[in-house]
C-alpha cells in the first residue's frame, strides 16, 4: 500500500500484476549486458544517497573501480536506479537492485549511468563468482531460466 501511495503522489500508476515484478522479454546474458553497457566494471560501493528530480527519485552509488572489462577507464563510477526514501515518500520500482556500501560489484552501466536492465547488470561479488539477484523480474519466454550465478574468471575472458 505504501508503494501504490508513493506511486499515486508522484502521479504515476500500476497496473494489476506489475506492482511486484519488472518485466523483460527474456533474461539479459553477458552479451546483451555487454552490448547495452557503455562500461563494465568491478569494485567497491563506497556511497550511497537519494536524489529528488523532476524525474523522480533516484537511488545512486559510488564506485571506486577496481578493473574495468568494457569501456574507458574511471577510477570512480556512480551508478542511478529508480527508487529511495525523500522524507515521508517512499517510491519502490520492482526488479531494481539491492546495493549497499561495502558490496564488492560487477556492474553493467549504461550511458544514462544506470544498470543495464535494472538488476539484470548489478552482480554481487562473493567468493570469486558474479552473483545477481533477479527476483523482482518478471520473463515473458517461460522456461527460460535466468543465470543467476557466474563465475568472475569466466565474465573476465568472455568479456576480454
Amino acid at each position: 500500500m505504501r508503494a501504490m501511495f508513493a506511486l499515486a503522489l508522484l502521479g504515476l500508476t500500476a497496473l494489476p500484476g506489475t506492482a511486484d515484478a519488472a518485466t523483460y522479454e527474456r533474461p539479459m546474458g553477458l552479451e546483451d549486458l555487454t552490448q547495452n553497457a557503455e562500461r563494465a566494471v568491478v569494485g567497491e560501493v563506497i556511497s550511497t544517497w537519494i536524489e529528488r528530480t523532476p524525474n523522480g527519485i533516484w537511488t545512486v552509488a559510488s564506485i571506486v573501480v577496481d578493473e574495468t572489462l568494457h569501456g574507458e577507464h574511471e577510477p570512480v563510477v556512480e551508478v542511478r536506479w529508480p527508487g529511495g526514501v525523500v522524507g515521508k515518500i517512499e517510491l519502490i520500482v520492482p526488479g531494481t537492485p539491492s546495493v549497499h556500501i561495502g558490496d564488492d560489484l560487477l556492474a553493467f552501466v549504461s550511458e544514462e549511468g544506470q544498470f543495464v536492465g535494472l538488476a539484470q547488470g548489478a552482480f554481487q561479488i562473493v567468493d570469486g563468482e558474479a552473483i545477481r539477484d533477479m527476483s523482482g523480474i518478471h520473463f515473458h519466454a517461460k522456461g527460460e531460466a535466468a543465470e543467476d550465478t557466474f563465475p568472475l574468471e569466466d565474465i573476465r575472458d568472455t568479456l576480454r
